[in-house]
């Protein structure tokens, strides 16, 4: 993910945008096979792409850090 996301800052800040798109579409409700674990890399996954890549576009990352919030829905609570 680092070198992608570094690749991604050296081009337009469409391509940047695009990204930021792509992960607030995909942090949809994530398949019921994904274990726990899963769920909380690809929430974090998206947390380091808004810190990288959202000053491209303010209005997406606003709407990237509300889809990151509630995909804390789905992440079930850590067992006892």
């Amino acid at each position: 993910m680092a070198d992608s996301l570094r690749r991604i800052l050296l081009e337009t800040r469409e391509v940047a945008m695009v990204k930021l798109a792509d992960r607030i579409v995909n942090l949809a409700e994530p398949p019921h096979y994904w274990s726990r674990d899963k769920r909380l890399a690809y929430q974090a996954e998206a947390r380091v792409i808004l810190a990288q890549l959202g000053a491209a576009s303010p209005a997406l990352a606003t709407r990237l850090a509300a889809r990151i919030e509630r995909y804390g829905g789905f992440i079930p609570a850590a067992p006892e």
